[in-house]
């Protein structure tokens, strides 16, 4: 090889030698392979011949077709890596003719890079230079760092002659690329959604999932209207494509599709119904897609409009089955008993009631219907998923009873996730010498006659400590097919099991004193709220979780519904910004009258914090550690 890198002996030497640039060792390996696939016969011959002291032409091609094959065979985010072999090339062979193509490349790279005024200098020769391929790269890389600079009108027309004739795939693909981004910088949006379609028909098939995502992220922020106007030529160019066009017509088809989802999403959010019309006519597909059922019901004029009837909560009754029923009428009678104690003064709060079944979008758009002003919502986590997503649609602030893992902007969680649950109570028991069993719902199917719990077996001995989180009939269960065991495993009690625990000592008759695991007040061991006496003198207990979880959820309508004006509109103008005013107060809600939380606030993901500890017993001070190891 010609004097300078000798590429082979490089890539054996260090999985660093490309340049001193860090590579995975399956891309250093490609690398390698492409760079030395034309070099190798060449080297093997040059043992036992002179060198030259400067390279001819032909080394240089040979070289550069070696450099020029890993270009066209990297993916877009690992041509980077060509950065410093390219550098040493053009150094090496400065007045070769391929040097001018190796510039174009480095050029490109300095600007995926950010460094567009080192981009600039090192394609400056090309544009001086004369007409051809190399010139032709140049001025593609020159469009995307006007775009960079804010001129994207003198990108586009630099562009526009050169997407045609580049001949090389990859440099038509990049300089259509740089089309769609001036385009969409200098607001040509038709111009910039035409271009879409021939950037992901152009894409190489291992891009196209990234350059669709791309493109679906980039067509949420074109306005509605454009997009609208989009769809006739879309699907004029359909009618008259040929079989010789019919790979792009796939491409300008799935374009059409992402099109009208998006503004299916935006007939959803303005409960437009005349839009939602429009859209299910130019594309029935969506009328049988199961997520689009709210769109159907909206442009068929089966759901009414959103509208703000003073302060009210939406509450959706979950009543799938027995459980679910069962914690829906506990939330109802917690909020009912704020709303009772509250009653007659200035910021009375109204209550309204739907159900989820058939379906939780419907239920939560018929209460939205009757005025409310904030909905609640998510006792299972079926629902839960459903009311996050209609949330986000509707752009309608959502109390969640279950954690939120979604991040929804318009949901703010009161639940309390499992996880947290199960990893207080099993590491409080481990730390206290036990080996944990963690029973879930759905790692304890009470109804299950067959179930064999790990104590009934040989091993029983290393298994002693268990974390329950179930609600009152499992735990009654539990206990039962536990009665016989000895030892008897050590229990942990989550908030639902806590409850049974409290209200029904001899559900765990013959067990050690189990630890509860506190929220706030709950379960009203050693703390209790100053409101709490008068359910108690209702009820004559305390108060369950999901009647704790009532409470505050009324707790926090009224605080954040309360200093806003009373309004009565079905104007979606006042809806909408009645809307917004309830999740600007959630976002700054904070209060000490919560009984799940003494010191309650929404944290950045919108998550009720709270204070979870122990109720009734210090694990410090525990000596009682029957069936301990």
């Amino acid at each position: 090889m010609a004097s300078g890198v000798n590429v082979s002996e490089a890539c054996a030497r260090s999985p660093r030698a490309l340049g001193g640039y860090a590579t995975s060792s399956r891309l250093g390996a490609m690398f390698c392979a492409l760079l030395t696939a034309g070099a190798c016969a060449e080297a093997h011959r040059a043992e036992h011949e002179p060198r030259a002291a400067l390279a001819d032409n032909t080394q240089a091609q040979r070289e550069f077709r070696s450099l020029s094959s890993a270009w066209h065979s990297l993916a877009a985010t690992e041509r980077v890596h060509l950065e410093q072999p390219l550098r040493e090339y053009i150094a090496r062979y400065p007045k070769e003719d391929p040097t001018r193509l190796a510039r174009g490349y480095l050029g490109w790279i300095l600007y995926q890079k950010g460094e567009l005024v080192e981009a600039e200098r090192c394609i400056d020769p090309n544009l001086r230079g004369p007409e051809g391929r190399a010139k032709d790269f140049s001025q593609v890389v020159e469009g995307a760092v006007l775009t960079e600079h804010g001129r994207p009108l003198d990108a586009i027309r630099l562009l526009r002659p050169l997407q045609r004739q580049l001949i090389d795939p990859i440099e038509r693909f990049l300089a259509t690329e740089q089309l769609v981004h001036g385009a969409l910088a200098a607001a040509l949006y038709a111009e910039a959604l035409n271009y879409m379609v021939d950037w992901l028909d152009q894409a190489e098939a291992r891009d196209r999932t990234r350059i669709a995502e791309a493109i679906e992220a980039r067509v949420a922020k074109i306005p509605d209207s454009y997009l609208e106007h989009a769809l006739d030529p879309l699907e004029q160019e359909g009618e008259s494509s040929t079989n010789s066009d019919a790979h792009r017509g796939i491409h300008r088809q799935w374009l059409f599709q992402t099109i009208t989802k998006q503004l299916a999403h935006v007939a959803e959010r303005t409960r437009n119904v005349s839009l939602a019309a429009r859209i299910l006519e130019r594309n029935p597909a969506l009328a049988l897609d199961p997520a689009s059922s709210s769109l159907v019901q909206l442009a068929t004029g089966g759901e009414p409009p959103a509208t703000i009837a003073g302060r009210t909560i939406g509450l959706l009754l979950e009543t799938n089955d027995a459980l679910s029923r069962r914690r829906a009428a506990d939330v109802a009678a917690g909020i009912a008993f704020v709303l009772d104690q509250k009653e007659g003064r200035d910021h009375d709060v109204q209550l309204v009631f739907e159900d989820a079944v058939p379906d939780a979008a419907a239920g939560l758009s018929k209460l939205l219907a009757q005025g409310a002003a904030v909905l609640v919502a998510g006792i299972d986590t079926k629902n839960s998923d459903a009311a996050m997503h209609y949330a986000q649609v509707s752009q309608a602030p959502l109390l969640s009873l279950a954690s939120n893992p979604t991040g929804s902007d318009f949901a703010f969680s009161v639940g309390l996730a499992a996880a947290a649950e199960e990893g207080l109570l099993s590491t409080l028991l481990v730390n206290m010498g036990y080996r944990v069993m963690t029973y879930g719902p759905l790692d304890y199917p009470c109804n299950d006659p067959a179930l064999t719990l790990p104590w009934q077996t040989p091993d029983a001995v290393r298994i002693t400590g268990a974390a329950l989180l179930l609600d009152g009939t499992c735990l009654k269960a539990f206990t039962h097919d536990t009665h016989g065991s000895s030892p008897k495993p050590r229990l942990a009690l989550g908030v639902e099991s806590s409850f049974t625990a409290l209200t029904k000592p001899d559900t765990l008759r013959g067990y050690s004193q189990p630890l509860f695991l506190s929220a706030g007040y709950y379960p009203f061991m050693d703390e209790q709220p100053s409101d709490l006496e008068a359910f108690r003198a209702r009820s004559r207990r305390i108060p369950n979780w999901y009647e704790t979880l009532g409470h505050d959820v009324a707790e926090i309508a009224v605080q954040v519904m309360a200093p806003l004006p009373e309004v009565r509109s079905t104007e979606l103008a006042d809806v909408t910004r009645y809307h917004a005013s309830v999740q600007q107060a959630l976002r700054g809600f904070e209060s000490d009258k919560l009984w799940s939380s003494k010191h309650a606030r929404f944290d950045a993901q919108h998550q009720l914090e709270r204070e979870l500890g122990l109720a009734g017993q210090d694990p410090k001070n525990d000596s009682d550690k029957q069936g301990s190891p």
